[in-house]
């Protein structure tokens, strides 16, 4: 990678060729190979916490990360879009799990929440 502007940790979510570096206000799509950056991601929460986001491929191809503001947030990986904002933690959604074959996300909460959430999509 050519910058490390705003880089919070060295965790990476790996897809393929493609990298989700942990970024502290805008999520950064790399091509993993070259070490080009591709596309950014906004709307999230991530000043304090390494919050880690990662890719969903059912049903499309998505890029999914929680956030400080107590929320999970999905993105059209192509497109850049927030196509939507899950709403339902009482703290900081700290991380996100996506099933390999179903529309499902998994999501949990830190230490005023202590919860998972599972969010299906019908």
């Amino acid at each position: 990678m050519d910058t490390n502007e705003g880089l919070s940790e060295t965790t990476l979510r790996v897809r393929s060729a493609y990298a989700l570096p942990v970024i502290t206000l805008v999520q950064k799509l790399w091509n993993y190979s070259s070490g080009k950056f591709i596309k950014s991601y906004a709307g999230h929460v991530n000043r304090v916490y390494c919050i880690t986001s990662t890719f969903s491929v059912t049903n499309g191809k998505y890029i999914v990360s929680g956030s400080e503001d107590q929320c999970v947030y999905v993105w059209d990986l192509q497109g850049k879009n927030l196509l939507q904002k899950f709403e339902g933690h009482t703290d900081t959604v700290i991380s996100v799990c996506c099933h390999p074959i179903e529309n499902m996300i998994l999501s949990a909460g830190l230490n005023n929440d202590r919860t998972v959430r599972v969010w299906v999509q019908d």
